[in-house]
């Protein structure tokens, strides 16, 4: 597989020959956060939580629970499966993370993760795994956040991003370390190669990898120097 940088003229030249289109919000308030999940969209705004799945044409509202302070923004607002996860930026009495569940029907009520000792900022969620970082270290779930079992981490020292999961990889960086796992963290695989020496000459340097995406049998990487250069 290939790891390619991504080149700034492509979305440049992708918007030129693009429409934009107002998408219909479902109150008076700014929205926070959004998800999709194939033809579903998903909303958090100050007033509460709705999904549509008309481009927006209609919303239905999702229950409500006074304890999740929509208003400050989340650090996670993300659905997996008939799972929609939250983690909440500002702790409340009752904790930091919830998930609210679809039973085919309608929406249940939310409920509370058991893990609260910090919020959830990322999930990655392939082949009925659910990854996150859990106090520095990775986690992964197979019971939609229940229960966490810890991974042996990379030899990374410094805070551990998750960037892309697919085909039983697992991909990690720091910075510009790059690192990927197909048994569970038992063997890392290092895979920064020249993503350090491909860039701007002296004196930018690789700083950070900002995203991962696949494409076709690609992998392409956003790349950050210092300086304020990106690739």
């Amino acid at each position: 597989m290939k790891i390619k940088l991504f080149i700034y003229a492509l979305p440049f030249i992708t918007i030129l020959f693009s429409d934009w289109e107002i998408v219909n919000y479902p109150d008076n308030f700014r929205i926070q956060s959004i998800s999709v999940d194939n033809n579903e969209i998903y909303v958090s705004s100050v007033s509460g939580f709705y999904s549509s799945s008309d481009d927006g044409g209609n919303w239905n509202i999702l229950p409500e629970n006074s304890n999740i302070i929509t208003y400050y923004g989340l650090d996670l607002f993300e659905k997996i499966g008939n799972y929609l996860f939250l983690s909440q930026n500002i702790f409340s009495e009752d904790g930091y993370n919830y998930r609210i569940y679809h039973n085919g029907n309608d929406w249940e009520n939310w409920e509370l993760i058991p893990y609260q000792n910090s919020a959830l900022l990322e999930l990655l969620y392939d082949d009925e795994k659910i990854y996150s970082i859990l106090e520095q270290g990775i986690a992964y779930s197979l019971d939609y956040g229940l229960s966490w079992t810890y991974m042996l981490n990379p030899p990374i020292n410094g805070y551990i991003n998750l960037l892309f999961v697919d085909d039983g990889y697992l991909y990690v960086n720091h910075g510009c370390q790059t690192y990927r796992t197909q048994d569970m963290g038992e063997n890392w695989e290092d895979i920064t190669g020249e993503i350090i020496n491909i860039g701007p000459p002296d004196p930018y340097a690789c700083t950070s990898i900002m995203d991962m995406v696949k494409i076709n049998d690609n992998l392409v990487v956003s790349v950050y120097w210092y300086g304020g250069v990106g690739t």
